[in-house]
């Protein structure tokens, strides 16, 4: 399956297209000229458990997300 991801960060909105099975998604963000690339993990509770690593980073950072 193809995902779009749209997540509104303090009123930033960053677009993904991702692919995945709804369990684990892998998903690629451009933004301001760098590539992001993020992986999530469903919780049972629906909402997903994230990591993700912009262009250059050394280190990966984590995120939650909740689908609206």
């Amino acid at each position: 399956m193809t995902w779009e991801v749209v997540e509104d960060i303090a009123g930033d909105t960053f677009e993904g297209f991702g692919i995945g099975d709804g369990k684990t998604i892998a998903v690629s963000f451009a933004t301001d000229g760098s590539s992001v690339v993020a992986l999530y993990i469903a919780n049972p509770n629906g909402s997903y458990t994230g990591m993700w690593a912009d262009e250059g980073d050394k280190d990966v950072s984590t995120e939650t997300l909740r689908p609206q």
